[in-house]
């Protein structure tokens, strides 16, 4: 089994050219999120959310932070609130980190996964998620945890956020070494600057892998 390395993008999530803001009174609201998860070359592949809040908004879909224009081989689709992104058939170079994106002039929501596509009978080098860390929304002021674990003990694990180290001095930040294999990050207290596109960045000997996520946060008032 092959796992295809891919390094994230740091740059911020392009806009799209044909982006415009829709008028609402409400920001769209992602309360089930997108999955991580293997999958298999060849395979077709469907990534879906719940998108609530908002009467108008729009949807769009990222992969590596690059928009993906809608085609026979990537359809855009949906149906009463579930809005997925159906890829006909996924191949190695399709690996990586997929966001979904919903966006009115009131505010926008992401939910971030990730997708690594493995070619039977190929082992990987880096190290293998068990459980990857999953997207989160949440209310100001709540607590929110992201737990992760591995296949194997990394050398180490890493907090990311916008593609830079999480904050270890901001006290509303816990980081817990669970045991050798399992890694959890708690937020306390959240508050909007916590809103982001987060990764935990296993490294190994031979090579390192991510695992991504979003947290939204909205306003209690």
């Amino acid at each position: 089994m092959r796992l295809v390395k891919i390094k994230p993008s740091t740059e911020p999530l392009e806009k799209s050219s044909a982006k415009r803001l829709i008028s609402s009174d409400k920001p769209p609201k992602i309360v089930s999120h997108l999955e991580s998860r293997f999958v298999k070359d060849g395979d077709a592949v469907v990534l879906a959310c719940r998108i609530i809040g908002a009467k108008q908004f729009a949807v769009i879909w990222l992969h590596n932070n690059k928009e993906i224009k809608p085609s026979k081989d990537f359809q855009y689709t949906n149906e009463a609130n579930i809005y997925k992104l159906q890829i006909a058939e996924i191949f190695p170079e399709d690996s990586g980190t997929y966001t979904c994106e919903a966006f009115n002039d009131a505010g926008e929501s992401y939910s971030t996964c990730t997708i690594n596509v493995v070619v039977p009978g190929e082992d990987p080098k880096q190290p293998m998620f068990v459980k990857f860390p999953a997207s989160n929304t949440v209310q100001e002021g709540e607590n929110v945890k992201f737990e992760c674990e591995l296949q194997d003990e990394p050398l180490q694990l890493a907090w990311l956020k916008d593609g830079k180290p999480v904050n270890e001095a901001n006290p509303r930040y816990t980081f817990t070494k669970e045991d050798a294999k399992r890694y959890t990050l708690m937020i306390k207290k959240c508050a909007l600057e916590d809103v982001g596109q987060y990764q935990a960045k296993a490294i190994g000997k031979k090579g390192e892998t991510f695992g991504s996520f979003s947290v939204n946060v909205f306003s209690s008032v």
